[in-house]
């Protein structure tokens, strides 16, 4: 019986060797080569999806391999986003400041030798406009610095010039000693913009990564167009007529970067956002990109950015005006100065009077008035309505703007 077993067994065991003999010159046959062991088997990636680590510097812009027609899921993946980026990461930069603070404080060291100076670090993003080394940012980053560095995307740092600011738009150009493969990153046009397409943010949020210079990329949509804000911070009041909301993540760092389209073009300068909590709430703003380009064309022609004059300071009418100018509670913005031979007071303004209406806009306080006045280029003409006292008509005057003084021999 054991025999018999054992027989029946050898007979079995033959048989499978026998079946998985064929099986592999089956399998020969259809894969067209030998198969591989189980130590060689792997997954193999289609070509299309593969991807290659880029070399030390190479900010990946350059030749792409393309995905094969063959393969629907690589298509997908290289989206318009991709494509963009791919165009203008190469151009974005990170600018370093550095700023000498006073630091005052009741030790008794500072009492004995007075304030000391210390430097204060900061940092925002930037665009090369142009090959012989424009940077366009805000100017609330580099405003106050006293030291201010350049670093490419491919890592290559130089030292920043000022070129001019324009505080009032949160504008400012600078000047690099550019090498010959700089990047330059395309302008597109304020006009083009729709509401709801698609745009990416680009920059360096938090200054993260330091050791990394690519820039980091947001993607949204554009919210709505035409948002006007004046804003007041650190003694600093700033006019943006007509920017372009987004809620592309904006964060501390991405200042100064560019907004692109999905056309790899540059519609705006990411400036601000509102936040509570400091941080993107996908409530974010940039200056239109026609800003930008008057500003180039205007430091090319003149050497410097040209901003208008009226010659008047004004205040909302509240109850300090009331009782110093001796006005009615009316709303408006009172003309609390005028400047000797500017254009307000040629016109024929003077202190005390209440403007209610600036081409037939209402105006129902000072920033109501700047919205319209920042609208303005030099040689406009704005009709101003106002309240005069003690005999309460109203008149109107006409204002041509001027060059501020002060800025034409810059």
């Amino acid at each position: 019986m054991n025999r018999t077993f054992l027989s029946w067994s050898v007979s079995v065991l033959f048989g499978l060797a026998v079946g998985a003999l064929a099986g592999v010159f089956v399998l020969q046959a259809l894969g067209g080569g030998p198969t591989r062991g189980a130590t060689e088997t792997a997954v193999t990636r289609p070509a299309s999806l593969r991807t290659t680590s880029p070399a030390p510097g190479d900010t990946g812009d350059g030749p792409q391999a393309e995905p094969s027609p063959q393969d629907p899921i690589a298509q997908g993946r290289r989206t318009a986003i991709v494509t963009a980026t791919e165009k203008v990461r190469g151009s974005v930069v990170t600018v370093f400041v550095t700023e000498r603070i006073q630091r005052r404080s009741l030790s008794f060291d500072d009492l004995l030798y007075g304030p000391r100076s210390e430097e204060r670090e900061g940092l925002g993003s930037g665009i090369v406009v142009s090959r012989d080394g424009y940077v366009v940012t805000n100017d609330h980053v580099v405003g106050n610095a006293d030291r201010i560095t350049v670093q490419l995307a491919d890592g290559q740092r130089f030292e920043g010039v000022v070129v001019d600011t324009d505080p009032g738009r949160d504008l400012a150009v600078l000047k690099i000693d550019p090498p010959e493969d700089i990047r330059v990153a395309e302008l597109g046009e304020t006009t083009d913009i729709m509401v709801g397409e698609w745009v990416i943010a680009l920059g360096s949020p938090f200054g993260f990564d330091l050791r990394d210079p690519q820039p980091s990329v947001s993607v949204g949509v554009v919210s709505a167009i035409g948002r006007s804000f004046v804003t007041t911070s650190g003694g600093v009041t700033r006019y943006f007529p007509s920017t372009i909301q987004t809620d592309a993540a904006i964060n501390p760092g991405n200042s100064g970067g560019p907004l692109v389209n999905a056309l790899g073009e540059v519609i705006g300068i990411n400036s601000f956002i509102l936040s509570q909590s400091g941080g993107s709430v996908g409530i974010g703003f940039a200056i239109p990109i026609d800003e930008v380009a008057k500003a180039l064309e205007q430091i090319r022609s003149f050497g410097r950015i040209r901003r208008t004059w009226v010659g008047m300071g004004t205040d909302d009418n509240t109850w300090i005006t009331v009782r110093r100018y001796n006005v009615a509670d009316a709303v408006g913005a009172v003309v609390t100065s005028l400047d000797d031979g500017g254009p307000a007071q040629r016109a024929g303004l003077r202190t005390g009077v209440v403007i209610i209406s600036a081409d037939g806009e209402p105006v129902r306080g000072q920033r109501d008035l700047e919205a319209v006045l920042v609208r303005k280029e030099i040689g406009d003409e704005v009709e101003l309505e106002y309240l005069s006292y003690p005999d309460h008509r109203r008149r109107k005057i006409t204002l041509l703007l001027e060059e501020d003084p002060g800025r034409s021999g810059h």
